[in-house]
């Protein structure tokens, strides 16, 4: 079924000065229905077909304005995302960059693997990131001791065989008085 356009469409998608106007919109970056809508607050009887033939003259605009191939122009939008993958930038816009250059090269996120296996991997690096923090994990059965052959006693802490003086007793009471408790925590002297 072909499309046929009246006289009004025909001027409303020639004229300069609207196509000037989505060339300013799409160089705010925005989106195609923000642009629809403002076109049609301009004349309410445009279609949205014509708003979308607007949008495509305006960017078609754009690279000539620039002298770019489109092809040319996808590929300096790929070296640009690519270069902020390799440069130093944080993490947030690294994940962006890849967004988008997985937008442009039309990739999606396939998953090839089982779900189980996937998660198996993903708990297994997660152990490893924890030992390489904290030391190996030791699994010990129920009933018996955990004891890690390097576990080192605290050293500032009292141990029981020493008796502290009175005096020291006095010290530590007044410490335990300056102390602001939370609500609730009473301590007996």
């Amino acid at each position: 079924m072909a499309y046929s356009i009246s006289m009004y469409e025909k001027d409303f998608l020639c004229s300069e000065e609207i196509i000037d106007q989505v060339v300013e919109w799409l160089g705010r970056q925005w989106k195609p229905s923000m642009i629809k809508r403002s076109l049609r607050e301009i004349d309410p009887k445009i279609t949205l077909k014509i708003c979308m033939r607007v949008i495509k003259l305006a960017r078609q605009k754009i690279r000539e304005i620039y002298h770019a191939d489109p092809n040319e122009f996808k590929g300096q939008a790929i070296e640009f995302y690519a270069s902020i993958l390799r440069s130093g930038v944080s993490l947030r816009y690294k994940l962006t960059a890849q967004q988008r250059l997985d937008a442009l090269l039309g990739l999606e996120h396939i998953q090839t693997e089982d779900p189980a296996l996937y998660a198996a991997k993903i708990l297994a690096a997660m152990s490893q990131m924890d030992e390489s923090v904290a030391g190996p994990k030791i699994i010990v059965p129920d009933g018996q001791q955990d004891e890690t052959p390097d576990e080192q006693e605290p050293q500032d802490l009292p141990s029981e065989e020493q008796d502290l003086t009175e005096e020291e007793l006095i010290e530590l009471d007044k410490d335990l008085e300056q102390v602001k408790w939370p609500k609730g925590i009473k301590v007996k002297n």
